[in-house]
């Protein structure tokens, strides 16, 4: 009989002192492993890339904040305070939500195009690597420089 307890909205098995089918051998601490590496794949690594998202997605909007790079309601009376908290809470749940996908599905910068992006023109050739020779000259005042 295998018991459970519940994590959140999850059910994961109950740590057990007694010894699993199989004798409580080798196979059985494989087994656990193997449990124990799937679960982490399919419930602890998403809830780890999801956090990461959102802290991300925090920090950049303390930056749009702080830049006047957001476009929310002005801040004058309460009415205006609750709209703009709403606001705020639906733009950092939608970065969140984009930061989220782009790391879980790995998407990459290079596939994202940028209809209003033009490249520069490419130097026609870079300076050489090679070290300039110094000759030291005189100025005016005779000075050697």
């Amino acid at each position: 009989m295998t018991r459970h307890r519940v994590v959140g909205k999850q059910e994961v098995p109950a740590a057990s002192s007694a010894p699993q089918s199989g004798g409580g051998g080798a196979g059985s601490r494989d087994d656990y492993w193997a449990k124990k590496e799937a679960y982490d794949k399919e419930h602890t690594q998403p809830r780890i890339v999801y956090q990461n998202a959102r802290s991300h997605a925090l920090a950049f909007l303390e930056i749009l904040a702080g830049n006047d790079g957001l476009p929310i309601t002005a801040a004058t009376g309460k009415a205006n305070k609750a709209k703009r908290y709403d606001e705020l809470k639906d733009i950092l749940d939608k970065l969140t939500v984009e930061f989220f996908n782009d790391t879980s599905t790995l998407r990459l910068t290079e596939s994202i195009a940028d209809a209003g992006l033009e490249r520069a023109e490419t130097p026609v050739a870079l300076p050489s690597a090679e070290p300039e020779q110094y000759e030291p000259t005189q100025d005016d005042t005779g000075e050697w420089q």
